[in-house]
């Protein structure tokens, strides 16, 4: 009698196969935020008016800020479900390893960014149509090349695995040790009180200003990947020290 042993890649399609197939309701939770990230977009605008003679203009300017900041939400809770141990549980129908488990975890935060960049993107071509619901008058759309296009969607997708691997590192950390994730508030708080009281910014400030403000898309994403490495490698960091699961 011989028994075949699966390789790595083969468990890993497995578990990627089985998150594909299971997580429904994820993708439930994209249309149903971003429908709503839409609907906050297309009200809440700023206005201003100008006259010149007898004619009087008014202007509504919109964006997609609030369809940005709901994808964000669902990418975090999302990232959440992911890495808590209740939802892992559905990984270990065959046997596994925590490596096997975490490269499918992180290939799947990946698409679940590169999914929530694109329809978030392209979702914001529907708020003029929601707007015509609310505001009368001509609607101007600000166009785009396609490398202008792609360029967008690359940085929305930057951002997006950002904040995904982060919120993935802090489950990972709050399941291995609660209060480790806390320590780290309660230290940036009274790190933040103390750079008050001299007068000097805070701590994310900095860190702010070194993502925001870059201005190259190939150098934002190097620091956007390279971040988003060191926050996966420290969640490996900390998963490895369990044992293997059956």
């Amino acid at each position: 009698m011989s028994i075949n042993e699966m390789s790595l890649i083969d468990v890993v399609k497995k578990q990627l196969r089985l998150k594909f197939l299971s997580h429904h309701s994820i993708w439930l939770a994209l249309v149903g935020v971003q429908l709503f990230g839409i609907l906050l977009s297309a009200v809440a605008t700023s206005s201003g008016s100008s006259s010149s003679g007898n004619i009087y203009t008014t202007s509504h300017v919109y964006s997609s800020s609030f369809l940005l900041i709901m994808t964000y939400i669902w990418v975090v809770g999302t990232s959440v479900y992911l890495g808590l141990e209740s939802s892992n549980r559905i990984d270990y129908t065959f046997v596994t390893t925590r490596l096997s488990q975490f490269i499918s975890n992180v290939i799947f935060l990946i698409f679940i960014a590169a999914i929530g960049a694109f329809t978030a993107y392209f979702a914001s071509s529907l708020i003029p149509l929601v707007q015509r619901l609310f505001v009368n008058g001509i609607i101007l759309n600000t166009s785009f090349t396609f490398v202008e296009h792609i360029m967008n969607i690359t940085g929305t997708f930057g951002y997006i695995f950002l904040f995904a691997s982060l919120t993935y590192l802090v489950v990972v950390l709050f399941q291995f040790n609660r209060f480790i994730p806390l320590g780290f508030l309660v230290v940036y708080g009274l790190a933040n009180l103390q750079l008050a009281k001299i007068g000097a910014d805070s701590l994310i400030i900095p860190l702010y200003n070194f993502y925001i403000g870059e201005s190259s898309l190939s150098l934002f994403m190097l620091k956007a990947i390279g971040l988003s490495t060191i926050l996966l490698a420290l969640a490996w960091f900390v998963n490895r020290s369990k044992e293997v699961r059956y």
